[in-house]
Formats: C-alpha cells, structure tokens, sequence
C-alpha cells in the first residue's frame, strides 16, 4: 500500500511564507477595544459554548448513534440478542 506525501504545493509555500512575513512586520495597530466591545465578544463566546452543550445534550443519542458498535450483519450490538450462558 502506498501512501500519498502530503507535501504542499509551490504555490502554497508561498502564500504561507507571504502570510508569516505580514504577520510578523506588524506596526502597531492604534486600535481600540472600550469595555463593551469586550463584554460582547466574551457574550458571544459563552453563549455559542452554552449553545453547544444545550444541543449535544438534547441529541445525545442521536451524536452516540453515530459511534455505536455493530455487529457482523450491520444491526447495532445493543439490539442483538444476549448470549446464552452455558450453566
């Protein structure tokens, strides 16, 4: 089996490269954040995280659905039958 190198494109290392080299020759940016500013961004990071757990704890088995285990035919394991114990 052989596996594919995943390295990037000429063009790719460029835009990289051109990307750092701005990022890194900032000035100062003169730029303002007033305490409102702030309080919406940290409102607004809370709530998408509240969000979140609201949605993955109302689809909770729909989200464990997708990593059941199956068994051989494809039902999932919780459906098949128990196994019989040899007494």
């Amino acid at each position: 089996m052989l596996v594919k190198s995943c390295t990037p494109s000429p063009a790719i290392r460029v835009l990289v490269l051109a990307l750092v080299g701005v990022v890194l020759s900032a000035r100062d940016a003169h730029a303002y954040l007033d305490p409102a500013s702030g309080s919406m961004i940290l409102q607004l990071v809370v709530g998408g995280a509240m969000g979140a757990l609201y949605f993955a704890r109302k689809r909770w088995h729909t989200v464990r659905g997708w990593f059941g285990r199956r068994g051989t035919d494809g039902a999932k394991a919780e459906d098949a039958a128990p196994p019989s114990r040899a007494d």
